[in-house]
């Protein structure tokens, strides 16, 4: 089982500065894995999660009159998700390397523009991503991991429509990310053990 959330915080703390971002999220997800060679690994998820985020810019200051955009989202999303990963033996740091792909149906409970409904209630995303970790079980904290992540999230190819506003196009365009994560494994967490009877 994983279970996982997030929170993103703009350095800026007014919705109406120049750029505005904030985000609070989880997830929940169940699934398996098998191991391939000596310290190879697949494995798969399926699971659920919600999001509440807000977005806000300014656009066009330098050529023409600039203008404002407030994206406000309150979703949830269904996702399947498989991954391989290889731990690489003998290095203090534990580095595993691998890849995953996420397959999400993303249903949106609101969304705005500018205080205007956005006519997108469903979404779906191939979202592909490559990740480090860093942590082994047999360090001082084996129940504690720090991962890298780079991955995109995009839509299936769609023919042009001419009718989509501005606000859809950007709701459905392609965007890239990275993320660091604290992972934590609870069942590696145990306390000293203690001293066998003499």
């Amino acid at each position: 089982m994983r279970a996982a959330g997030g929170i993103r915080t703009s350095p800026n703390s007014r919705a109406d500065s120049a750029r505005y971002e904030s985000s609070r999220q989880y997830e929940l997800a169940a699934g398996g894995y098998l191991p391939f060679g000596r310290n190879g690994l697949v494995s798969g998820l399926v699971g659920f999660g919600q999001a509440r985020s807000v977005s806000a810019y300014s656009e066009g200051a330098i050529i023409w009159q600039p203008y404002y955009n407030d994206f406000r989202a309150r979703y949830h999303r269904q996702f399947g998700e498989l991954a391989v990963s290889y731990f690489f033996p003998g290095r203090r740091s534990g580095l595993t390397v691998g890849a995953a792909y996420r397959l999400s149906g993303v249903r949106f409970d609101e969304l705005t523009y500018n205080g205007q409904p956005v006519g997108v209630r469903r979404l779906t995303r191939h979202e592909p991503m490559a990740f480090c970790r860093f942590g082994t079980p047999e360090s001082a904290l084996p129940w504690l991991q720090v991962q890298l992540a780079l991955g995109a999230s995009s839509e299936p190819r769609r023919a042009f429509d001419p009718t989509r506003t501005y606000a859809e196009a950007r709701v459905r365009e392609g965007i890239p990310y990275m993320a660091v994560s604290v992972v934590l494994l609870p069942h590696l967490f145990r306390t000293t053990p203690a001293e066998p009877p003499r």
